[in-house]
């Protein structure tokens, strides 16, 4: 990740934190096949998935571009038992309703469902470490002790701009490649598992091409720029943090 700015960051970046995380939406997926469902979609192997490790993930449309993109986490203590495994995919909440849309013709033919049941997202970060998110956990919308800890939004997302991380937003969805948007870095794209949505062109890509564009940390100044804005000279804005960095994929 490069950086074509020395200028000083305009505000302070948060160090930690732990909370309700309002920007993340949990999109539970359950059946008692749920995890061999999602290993036909996700770019992450999901029979890898714990309750304990968030895994980084992506899902993409048949032409490779990311749809949305963050974590799928197993969760072992699901209210509804009788569903057999449930794998909750936290997205950002500007994609969660496409999510569920983007998913729901493949249901048809699995034994899966969604739970529909609001979720808050919880979360423990740091940036401590090589990567700020430390833990993510769901629980009830409705359980009010979830209902009263301190939004953590801005402290993710001005720890997930710095390390580099896209959690990707309404107006960029389905447009580029995950690693274009770096999402490799992270291990995010399991190159050694079945084909999956989209992994030909994600696969062939990596091996046989060469990307034409990247992702790279900027800093903006003033005025906050929009997701999905043009970033001179012929660059997107991906993400923006309020602490005055910016990732945006710009041509290679």
């Amino acid at each position: 990740m490069s950086d074509e700015s020395t200028n000083t960051i305009p505000g302070p970046v948060s160090r930690s934190g732990s909370g309700s995380w309002a920007a993340a939406c949990a999109v539970v997926v359950c059946g008692k096949s749920v995890a061999e469902f999602l290993q036909g979609y996700l770019t992450c192997d999901t029979a890898d998935l714990t309750a304990d490790t968030p895994r980084a993930m992506a899902l993409c449309n048949v032409q490779g571009r990311v749809v949305a993109c963050g974590w799928a986490l197993m969760l072992n203590d699901h209210l509804q038992h009788d569903t057999g495994q449930a794998i909750a995919l936290i997205v950002h909440a500007s994609l969660a309703s496409r999510v569920r849309e983007f998913l729901k013709p493949y249901l048809m033919f699995s034994k899966c469902t969604f739970d529909e049941s609001p979720y808050d997202v919880q979360v423990v970060c740091s940036n401590a470490a090589a990567f700020p998110i430390k833990k993510i956990t769901i629980a009830p919308a409705a359980d009010s002790e979830s209902a009263d800890r301190q939004d953590q939004s801005q402290t993710c997302q001005q720890l997930l701009v710095a390390a580099g991380f896209v959690f990707l937003e309404e107006p960029v969805s389905e447009r580029f490649l995950p690693q274009v948007l770096g999402l490799d870095v992270f291990d995010a794209i399991d190159f050694n598992k079945g084909c999956y949505l989209g992994q030909e062109i994600i696969a062939r890509s990596q091996f046989r091409g060469t990307f034409k564009r990247k992702l790279q940390l900027n800093f903006w100044h003033t005025q906050p720029p929009l997701v999905g804005s043009k970033w001179s000279p012929a660059g997107t804005v991906i993400a923006v943090s309020a602490a005055g960095q910016l990732l945006a994929v710009v041509p290679v």
